[in-house]
């Protein structure tokens, strides 16, 4: 057996040589040192199998390993930007790159425009010029956008070389070089994932998210390393994240760190199956909800009272039937076949693999603007139809406006079910939020409610773009990027800088758990729920569907080419508008990074862990037990 060398406090009088005679040199204890200076210590090195016999001596008061302790090492630099911060490509100055996005104004504490900023605000979309600083920077973590390219097989030829040309790519520590790496993926066929030898690395879509995460200019993680992988011809979705997988558990180790790099994957793609079908709310005879108990409908109708629906996250919404042309008032449910709702069960496998990698996954929550629970209790909350009476269910994503409504015998249904890949509940799910303090609510558009586990800023980001994405300021090309596809990558940089925070003080990378902890506890508690600008809806007494009250609540409209795609009230499809900002039990979570550390600002009010790393329990820097120490007294929308 192994002897352990044991730091030993020894009682009052203990003679220490005799103490050391006492024991068997060669199957018990020996002497390492006597310590001549010291009173009542000596350094002993213990047979393993003997080391609970030895503490238990009569003489001995402690015995401990020696702790573990680091070189005291300098903090790293900060890093300083000067810019205007916009979130619109008007009034901005040229070249682009003098420019940034109000991320930094809104989701850190160093700069303070007012309320003046932001696209909801109604006032100017750019700041005046502010300075940013932080050590945090996301350096050594490896970020990859997970990105469809639908039918196309191969990325844009205008793009070839964008990464190592544009500025916002540029790497801090080695000017002239770009941090963004080109890969030729692991068992995937599509030339989107042979890149290294065309030297090209993005989609339109793919550079805006590498862009607003970690882009040298306009993301928080300004020192990650970036990658990109495509599916859609000839790879799929699953082949995708082995690859990723792949990747991640073959990495060597870093030569600075002594250990691989972590990986955070951004899950950007969707199936837009969260708002498919609709039943007309009075078929609902029961509402099954989360906490276990039920509300059963009062005779054949639920009149014009819809509050128990609505304070269990499920929206009801004006659907246009495609056979009469009325509107009618309607549960409106994801994707199903003929035996009911599904997941896709390969996906959640996949993901699984993925986190159990220990990659960070971030997934956007989808642009359908849904409802949805996490897998793990996404039968909390049902709704039952009488089983004796068949229904109608009208299908949202028909192609024919005049086809018959199909007719179900499924008597339960889920509502909060979510289709994935979105509501893994091992992955951090990102909605997208108004770019505004005014009125901080959710986008029109964007996915809700509990699954969700974090809100980025959404419509109107500020990135860099390519050729023929985006407009020509300067030398390069920059652009507004939308979706939660916009807002996912917003708390990926975040999530990147508070990873290499942790490591400095830790010497070792948070698990996925643990970045998830990590950056819910150091959200902002801003989210807001509100239903316009003037005032709330009642949902206790709700107009008839289709009335001249036509703007209350949301619609649904398939006589459009939006027909599987949220319409709000009277507004045109495409356009992002206001009223549809319920809440929907979402948490009231908008990402946010406090860089706290300048090099102009004392760093001793923070203390280095030295010791013996900790696997579990307390972690370092401890995490906010509060949630909202950065919140603002805002006005009460709810």
């Amino acid at each position: 057996m192994a002897k352990i060398i044991l730091d030993t406090l020894l009682t009052d009088g203990t003679n220490k040589q005799e103490f050391v005679d006492s024991f068997n040199s060669e199957t018990e204890a020996e002497l390492k040192n006597i310590l001549k200076k010291i009173p009542n210590m000596i350094v002993m090195k213990v047979e393993e199998d003997f080391i609970d016999n030895f503490r238990s001596h009569s003489s001995v008061i402690s015995a401990n390993e020696p702790i573990e302790t680091f070189e005291a090492s300098t903090p790293p630099t900060a890093i300083s930007m000067t810019k205007r911060f916009t979130s619109s490509t008007s009034h901005v100055d040229s070249p682009g790159e003098n420019n940034s996005g109000v991320q930094f104004i809104y989701d850190s504490n160093q700069i303070y425009e007012g309320s003046s900023v932001g696209r909801q605000d109604t006032k100017f979309a750019t700041s005046s010029s502010h300075t940013y600083k932080s050590r945090w920077t996301g350096k050594n973590v490896d970020i990859v956008t997970f990105e469809t390219l639908g039918a196309a097989a191969n990325l844009p030829s205008r793009n070839v070389g964008v990464h190592d040309s544009h500025p916002d790519f540029d790497d801090l520590e080695n000017s002239g070089t770009s941090r963004v790496i080109p890969m030729n993926w692991t068992d995937l066929d599509s030339p989107a994932n042979n890149q290294v030898t065309p030297n090209n690395v993005f989609s339109n879509h793919g550079m805006k998210v590498l862009s607003v995460a970690a882009g040298t200019i306009c993301g928080f993680a300004k020192k990650a390393n970036l990658r990109a992988v495509y599916v859609g011809n000839p790879d799929d979705i699953i082949e995708g994240f082995n690859a990723i997988i792949d990747y991640h558990d073959n990495k060597p180790n870093n030569s600075d760190t002594g250990v691989p790099d972590p990986t955070i994957m951004i899950v950007e793609l969707q199936t837009l199956m969260d708002r498919r079908l609709a039943i007309p709310i009075d078929y609902v005879s029961r509402i099954n909800k989360s906490d276990g108990t039920t509300v059963n409908r009062s005779g054949s109708s639920w009149g014009s009272d819809f509050s128990e629906f609505v304070n269990e996250g499920i929206i009801p919404f004006q659907v246009e039937d495609p056979r009469d042309r009325n509107y009618y008032w309607c549960v409106v449910l994801p994707a199903a076949n003929t035996d009911g709702q599904f997941v896709f069960a390969g996906v959640r496998t996949a993901l699984t693999a993925a986190v159990n990698a220990g990659i960070v996954v971030m997934c956007a929550a989808g642009n359908n603007g849904g409802v949805y629970e996490k897998y793990n209790k996404r039968t909390d909350t049902s709704i039952e139809i009488d089983a004796s009476t068949p229904y109608d269910v009208i299908l949202l994503n028909d192609s024919s406006f005049n086809s018959e409504n199909s007719v179900s015998s499924v008597t339960t249904w889920y509502p909060l079910w979510a289709c994935g890949p979105h509501g893994h509940e091992n992955c951090i799910d990102v909605g997208a939020g108004f770019i505004s303090e005014d009125y901080p609510g959710i986008d029109s558009y964007s996915n809700r409610g509990p699954g969700c586990d974090i809100f980025g800023l959404g419509t109107g980001t500020w990135c860099s773009a390519p050729p023929g994405g985006g407009y020509l300021i300067g030398s390069h090309h920059w652009n507004i990027f939308s979706g939660t596809s916009g807002a996912t990558p917003t708390v990926v940089g975040k999530a990147a800088c508070l990873m290499e925070e942790y490591f400095w003080y830790n010497g070792s990378w948070p698990t996925p758990a643990q970045v998830k902890t990590i950056l819910l506890s150091k959200a902002s508690n801003k989210l807001r729920g509100f239903k316009s600008f003037t005032g709330s809806y009642d949902w206790t007494n709700v107009p008839a569907a289709g009335s001249s009250s036509s703007n209350f609540g949301n619609t649904i409209m398939p006589n459009t080419p939006y027909r599987n795609i949220l319409k709000i009230g009277l507004r045109t499809p495409n356009q992002v508008g206001i009223n549809f900002t319920e809440l929907a039990r979402s948490p009231q979570l908008r990402a946010y990074f406090d860089p706290q550390d300048q090099d102009d600002h004392p760093f001793n009010h923070r203390i280095k862990h030295n010791g013996k790393r900790r696997n579990s329990g307390s972690m370092y820097p401890r995490v906010n037990s509060a949630v909202g120490r950065h919140n603002m007294d805002l006005p009460d929308f709810t």
